[in-house]
């Protein structure tokens, strides 16, 4: 298995979504952060299983959230860029590395 890379702005994303879930109802966010988890580990066990989005970026989607997790597989490790909400435009993420 490749281990996982996270960009920078990754972690502020989970932390965010956490605090905003977790503010409308005690607990739902850490149930944001099992299901991110659970994703990861998805990817992490098999990183083409998703579909891809540009010729070298996958998206993940988060089960029970509307997020998804988009990511590249590097040939030594697989890079999570951006954990990114449905709703939002696509542009942000894209520029990541």
């Amino acid at each position: 298995m490749l281990p996982l890379t996270y960009h920078r702005y990754y972690p502020k994303e989970a932390d965010y979504y956490f605090r905003w879930y977790q503010a409308r109802l005690p607990g739902l966010g850490k149930e944001f952060l099992d299901e991110l988890s659970i994703t990861l580990a998805e990817i992490e066990a098999n990183p083409t299983r998703f579909a891809l989005v540009t010729p070298t970026i996958r998206q993940a989607p988060v089960n029970r959230f509307p997020f998804s997790i988009f990511y590249r597989i590097k040939p030594d490790r697989i890079r999570i860029l951006a954990l990114w909400h449905n709703k939002r435009g696509s542009l942000g993420w894209k520029y990541r590395r």
